[in-house]
C-alpha cells in the first residue's frame, strides 16, 4: 500500500476583504455624494448643517452664498452679535459710504445671534479666510466684556467641528463638514433627533429666520418696544447677572485683538463701532419707574470698556467709532433697550456709513 500524501494549499484572495469593503465603502460615498448635489435632495434643505444647530447661523451661512453667486464676494464685512444684526442695515450703510466716499462697496452683515467676540473671531475667520474684504467693520458695545459674558459660552460653537477645523485643527468630521454636501444632509437630520425625528421645529425656526433676515445679512423687523416703560423684573435679573460684579471678561478682550491681529494680516482694514443702546438701559427702573442703585457702577464699567477699547484701537493703527446719543432715532425705532429695531438701524447705520467713510479716506489702505 501506498500512502496518500495530501497537501491542503492555501492562498491569499486576489482582492484582500479590507481591500474590498474599502472600495464598497468610497463607491457609497461617491454615489451617495452624488445624490445629495442633486436639486431635488437640496431643494429639500432649509439651509446647509454645519453641525452646530442654530438655525440663524446656517441660514445666514446659506444666504451669504446666495449673495456672492449674485453678487460675487463682498469687499466688507460686517460681524458681531445681535446687535449689530440688528443696528446695522448694510443697504444704509453702503448708500451712505459711497456718498461720502464716491467709492462703492459691497458690504455683508455676518452678525450672530448669540456669539461671544470669541465666536465672532472664529467666522471672522471662516469668511475672511474664503472672501478677502478689504474692510471688516466689529459691532461691539460695554455687553461684550461683562462679567456675565464669561459665564454664557453657547456650548454650540465651543464644541462645533466644522470651527475647529478652521481654527487649525485635525478633524475628519470638520472636513467632511466642509466638503460633503452628504455629510451635511446627514447632520440635518440628526437636528431632528430630540424631536422624534419630527422636521417640523426644525423647519420652522429656519422659516422664522428666512424671513428675518435681509439680502445683504442684517435683521427687518420692525417690532418695537416704548424704551421708557418700567423693566420688567425678569429683564432687570437678566441684566444684573450680566454685569456680576462688574469686573471684565478679558477672554473677550483677548478675542478681539486676535479679531484684529488676523484681518490686518489678511490685508484688511480694520474698524471697531459702538453699537448703539437706550439710556434707560443704564437706569433698570423698578416697576415705579425709579432707577436702581446699579447706574454708577454701569456707567463705571461702560468707561472702563471704552478706555479699553480705544486703546486698543490705537495700538492697532485702527479706531473704535462711539456712537452719537443724539442721533434722531425714532419713537418706535427700538426693538428693546439695547437693540435697534429696522426703523432705527436705517438712521443709525446712515450715520455710521458716514463716519466709515471718513476714517476709510484719511486712512488709506497701504
Amino acid at each position: 500500500m501506498f500512502d496518500q500524501l495530501v497537501k491542503l494549499n492555501l492562498s491569499r484572495p486576489r482582492t484582500p476583504i479590507l481591500v474590498l469593503a474599502a472600495v464598497l465603502f468610497l463607491t457609497l460615498g461617491v454615489v451617495l455624494e452624488f445624490i445629495a448635489r442633486q436639486p431635488l435632495v437640496q431643494n429639500q434643505l432649509p439651509f446647509q448643517a454645519y453641525g452646530i444647530n442654530h438655525a440663524q447661523l446656517e441660514t445666514q451661512l446659506k444666504m451669504l452664498n446666495q449673495f456672492v453667486q449674485s453678487n460675487g464676494a463682498p469687499d466688507c464685512f460686517l460681524f458681531g452679535n445681535s446687535q449689530s444684526f440688528r443696528e446695522i442695515n448694510t443697504d444704509a450703510f453702503e448708500q451712505a459710504y459711497e456718498q461720502a466716499s464716491g467709492e462703492d462697496v459691497l458690504c455683508y452683515n455676518f452678525s450672530v445671534t448669540g456669539s461671544q467676540i470669541a465666536t465672532t473671531a472664529a467666522f471672522n475667520k471662516v469668511l475672511v479666510e474664503k472672501y478677502h474684504p478689504r474692510l471688516v467693520v466689529i459691532g461691539t458695545s460695554f455687553l461684550d466684556y461683562t462679567e456675565g459674558r464669561d459665564q454664557q459660552n453657547d456650548e454650540r460653537f465651543k464644541e462645533s467641528e466644522w470651527l475647529k477645523y478652521h481654527a487649525g485643527e485635525n478633524s475628519i468630521s470638520g472636513w467632511l463638514m466642509e466638503v460633503s454636501y452628504a455629510w451635511r444632509a446627514l447632520t440635518y437630520l440628526s437636528y431632528a433627533a430630540p424631536y422624534g425625528m419630527d422636521f417640523e421645529p426644525v423647519t420652522h425656526e429656519a422659516a422664522q429666520w428666512d424671513t428675518e433676515i435681509a439680502l445683504k445679512g442684517n435683521a427687518v423687523s420692525k417690532k418695537f418696544i416704548n424704551p421708557l416703560a418700567p423693566e420688567e423684573d425678569g429683564f432687570v435679573k437678566k441684566m444684573q447677572a450680566e454685569f456680576g460684579s462688574f469686573g471684565l471678561s478679558e477672554n473677550n478682550f483677548s478675542a478681539l485683538e486676535d479679531v484684529i491681529r488676523y484681518d490686518q494680516g489678511q490685508g484688511a482694514q480694520v474698524l471697531l463701532v459702538e453699537m448703539m443702546y437706550h439710556p434707560a438701559l443704564l437706569d433698570l427702573k423698578d416697576a415705579r419707574g425709579n432707577p436702581r442703585v446699579d447706574r454708577a457702577q454701569i456707567l463705571g464699567l461702560i468707561q472702563r470698556v471704552n478706555t479699553r477699547l480705544d486703546q486698543m484701537a490705537q495700538t492697532y493703527a485702527s479706531t473704535y467709532i462711539h456712537f452719537d446719543a443724539s442721533l434722531p432715532i425714532p419713537e418706535n425705532g427700538w426693538f428693546d433697550l439695547y437693540h435697534l429695531n429696522n426703523n432705527g438701524a436705517k438712521v443709525f447705520s446712515a450715520w455710521l456709513g458716514g463716519q466709515v467713510a471718513g476714517w476709510v479716506i484719511e486712512n488709506p489702505s497701504r
